[in-house]
């Protein structure tokens, strides 16, 4: 190395020099900066995760030679006929723990509520129940969710229109929620695809040209783990979903049945 420093002293202490290699490291240490900024707040911020599932025990109004009108579906018992199944699911995806979340449960009036049930993923979280008096509206508050725990709250109700119950979460400042299984790639990969140009760049810096790519790679490795591990849990998502492409037209009271054939 002494000996292309001296050789080539001239174009290293020139003006274009000392240009190159200063913008060179400006731009390593903000991409650094940067990354390290993005990964601390990124760590503090809150992320909860809403699933929703709905069955509605009921036949399409397609099916030939059935009074779906008719149909009861019994329970302990006793007969409905618009007996549904209402269940949200709410996860601690982040890193950081989650304190005091509301979910406010919005039940309409006609509503019949048959059952309910509040089932934790640990022991150790609290979940109080509050009933508004004037409606059937309830509010569930989570003490205290840290990562990968969970809390599913499940109702059983006689309602015909199951999508008139929303489940509403609130209560929380500085928090990302998610209402779906798939997870987001776009911040890393526009980080990932600046690491890759000062990669590329760097290569024209003699001798330490190197030693910086090399750093690079060291610094962008557990972004690209990242990116990788993210990719493969959202393929995973897409093979269990259906892509319907064309219009669909259904009566008001129809039912879309879709069964899984191996």
């Amino acid at each position: 190395m002494q000996e292309w420093l001296l050789s080539n002293r001239e174009w290293v202490f020139s003006g274009a020099g000392i240009f190159a290699i200063t913008v060179i490291f400006s731009i390593l240490s903000a991409m650094i900066t940067l990354y390290l900024k993005r990964r601390y707040q990124s760590k503090l911020r809150k992320k909860l995760q809403v699933v929703t599932n709905i069955v509605q025990f009921d036949l399409s109004a397609d099916e030939s030679g059935i009074d779906n009108e008719s149909l009861l579906v019994s329970y302990k018992s006793k007969e409905y006929r618009n007996l549904c199944y209402y269940s949200v699911k709410v996860t601690n995806i982040g890193a950081s723990a989650i304190n005091n979340q509301s979910l406010l449960f919005t039940i309409p009036k006609i509503a019949q509520v048959i059952e309910s049930s509040v089932q934790p993923s640990n022991s150790s979280i609290s979940v109080m129940r509050k009933i508004n008096d004037d409606t059937q509206d309830e509010v569930h508050s989570i003490d205290r969710l840290e990562n990968s725990e969970s809390v599913s709250i499940t109702y059983l109700v006689n309602l015909e229109k199951v999508d008139e119950m929303k489940c509403i979460p609130r209560g929380i400042d500085n928090i990302d929620y998610s209402y779906d299984n798939k997870q987001s790639t776009t911040n890393d990969t526009e980080l990932l695809v600046m690491f890759i140009a000062v990669f590329i760049f760097v290569d024209i810096v003699p001798v330490i040209g190197s030693a910086l790519q090399g750093l690079i790679v060291f610094v962008s490795a557990p972004l690209i783990v990242r990116i990788v591990r993210t990719l493969l849990v959202n393929r995973g998502s897409i093979r269990n979903s259906v892509n319907i492409t064309g219009g669909i037209s259904m009566k008001e009271r129809a039912n879309l049945i879709i069964d899984q054939k191996n």
